[in-house]
């Protein structure tokens, strides 16, 4: 991810994340399901690897595509093992 200190919204199957990056560092929310998520997150020093855990006690690892218009990956929730769930995503709007 580029853009420091900008807004990037990605829509997917489930909901919206909105996420921020400061360095390597990425914060956001999302909104799958109604049930208020919190991200916490660092983007590899390649940029295109984003990873770490998230407030529903789960993994997540995406790919960000090079235009950074998308991202897919894997997630878990609690004790399911990383990667059980698939995500994909489309950006709708980078402020």
């Amino acid at each position: 991810m580029t853009g420091y200190g900008s807004l990037i919204t990605f829509f997917h199957e489930n909901g919206t994340s909105y996420l921020t990056q400061d360095g390597n560092i990425v914060i956001g929310a999302d909104s799958s399901g109604g049930v208020p998520i919190t991200i916490h997150g660092t983007v590899s020093e390649d940029g295109k690897i984003l990873s770490s855990d998230w407030n529903l006690t789960g993994l997540y690892s995406f790919t960000i595509s090079d235009d950074e218009t998308f991202f897919n990956g894997t997630y878990g929730y609690g004790s399911d093992v990383p990667g059980s769930y698939l995500c994909n995503s489309v950006q709708i709007e980078s402020i």
